[in-house]
């Protein structure tokens, strides 16, 4: 192959950033292929939440300009002590 026909192409991408709240109960990842949200306890209303995460995935959007999403994650984060664990995965509620 002849030197002036190769072609060498080189895309920079970035991998993502992880922003957290002052109080370190929000937490906001930013990735090339992804969005996730998460709110740690104590909890406020869905309300509250449902607006935190969409202003968060307009930034998001916007900023990033994810080309496309391969992930999306918006989630409350509790601890949950064994018991609790094993009655949610055994599929029986919390009595």
């Amino acid at each position: 192959m002849d030197r002036k026909d190769s072609h060498v192409e080189h895309k920079q991408t970035w991998q993502g950033f992880r922003f957290q709240s002052s109080d370190n109960r929000h937490i906001a990842q930013f990735a090339w292929n992804g969005f996730v949200f998460s709110r740690l306890s104590p909890y406020e209303d869905w309300t509250k939440f449902e607006a935190e995460a969409l202003r968060l995935w307009r930034i998001y959007r916007d900023v990033g300009e994810p080309s496309e999403n391969q992930r999306l994650g918006i989630r409350f984060i509790d601890v949950i002590d064994e018991e609790t664990l094993e009655q949610v995965l055994l599929g029986y509620p919390n009595p």
